[in-house]
This record gives C-alpha cells, structure tokens and sequence, in this order.
C-alpha cells in the first residue's frame, strides 16, 4: 500500500473514536424522533439534485470534491439531505440517527455494497460525497458513519479535510 492510504487510514483509525456523551437531555443533542418530515415538497424538490460530486480536475490531475448543487443551510433538514444521498446512491441507503454537537450520526444497515461491491474508487466517492453533502447541514462539521467494516470503507467520523490528500 502507498504512504497515501496508510496515511488515510491511520486518520481514520485516530478520529473514529468518539469521545461525545450521547446522554438523555443533551442540549445540543437532536435525536431522529424530532426530525420533521413535514416539508415534503422542499425534500421532493432536493431529492433531484446532488450537492457534492467528485471531480476529476485535469489541470492538477487529482479527484476534488465539487458542489454542484444549491443548498440553503438555513432552509436544510436531515430529511433533505437524507433523501439526496439516498437518490444520489441508490444502492447504499443511509439513516439518520441524531446529531450530537458538530456531528450528524449515520448509520448504513446494509453495507455490502459500499464495503465489498463498487471498488476502492467508488467507495471513496461515496464517503466524501456524503460527508461532504451532510455537513451542508448548519453547523455540522463532522458526520459519523456506523456500519460494518469491509475492505473498501470504514467506519467512524469524518470532516471535510477528511480527504485533503486523496489517494489516486
């Protein structure tokens, strides 16, 4: 393995330790119960587009994420955003848990797809377009990922500098 990925998954390893209590009556605790899916015509209308994607940019000629859509974070929900990586990956459907301070929590019950299925590439493309899709989220700058481990993704909490030197 190049220095690169040893260098990604030593970061992996030190920041998916979460030191956060998630205790009952946690101000900055938002649990899934009160999320509102009330708005339903702001969620059809961002189902329909993707906010991250990434990139290849020739000129550097390395992979960059790229927003591509619009989003208000003032006017964005876990439910929008759920529902944009949910159609922006079919094949991997994410669930929102709650968000503990800076951290939205998400979980992929069936992950066989992402960890064994789409290659080391597409694995990173969904982790960093998720990442980067649900910190769009007021004031989320992290987002923890809990499913089970395979060979081409991991677990644990994430931030957009994440992937500041990307493997190619």
């Amino acid at each position: 393995m190049s220095n690169r990925i040893w260098l990604v998954i030593l970061w992996v390893f030190i920041f998916s330790c979460d030191t956060q209590s998630d205790q009952e009556g946690d101000p900055h605790s938002i649990k899934i119960d009160s999320v509102e899916n009330s708005d339903s015509q702001s969620i059809s209308n961002m189902e329909s587009d993707k906010i991250w994607i990434l990139d290849f940019d020739e000129q550097h000629n390395e992979y960059k994420p790229k927003k591509v859509g619009s989003a208000n974070p003032d006017q964005l929900t876990p439910a929008m955003v759920v529902a944009v990586v949910n159609k922006t990956w079919p094949n991997i459907q994410v669930k929102f848990l709650k968000i503990v301070n800076d951290t939205a929590f998400i979980s992929i019950p069936e992950s066989t797809v992402l960890t064994q299925q789409m290659g080391s590439q597409g694995a990173l493309e969904f982790m960093i377009t998720t990442t980067f899709t649900f910190t769009e989220l007021k004031g989320i700058h992290q987002v923890s990922f809990d499913f089970e481990e395979g060979d081409h993704a991991v677990p644990g909490v994430y931030n957009r500098h994440s992937w500041d030197v990307l493997p190619m």
